[in-house]
């Protein structure tokens, strides 16, 4: 159930940002904004949901779950402009 409740929302996810991309001239900055923060936090959350799948062995050192969660982890925090940031710590993404 969890999974396909990710599943879904990463589709409507996927098509509102194919959406942006086909006419980026319809969104606002703040919409981008959200758009990214939302995209940042499913990642985070599909991330953290394989490592829980995977148990104990998802936090042995090299398990692919362990290093995407780092990676989706890493990207809420790189280079990211204000907006979004504050997005994400809000809990708005």
């Amino acid at each position: 159930q969890q999974l396909s409740a990710l599943a879904k929302e990463a589709a409507n996810l996927r098509h509102a940002c194919y959406r942006a991309a086909d006419d980026p001239s319809q969104l606002s900055d703040p919409e981008h904004h959200k758009l990214r923060a939302a995209a940042l936090e499913l990642a985070q959350r599909c991330c953290r949901t394989a490592l829980i799948s995977h148990g104990g062995a998802g936090m042995r050192a090299g398990h692919a779950s362990g290093r995407r969660l780092r990676e989706a982890m890493f990207l809420q925090v790189q280079a990211l402009i204000p907006p979004v940031q504050n997005y994400l710590i809000q809990g708005e993404g």
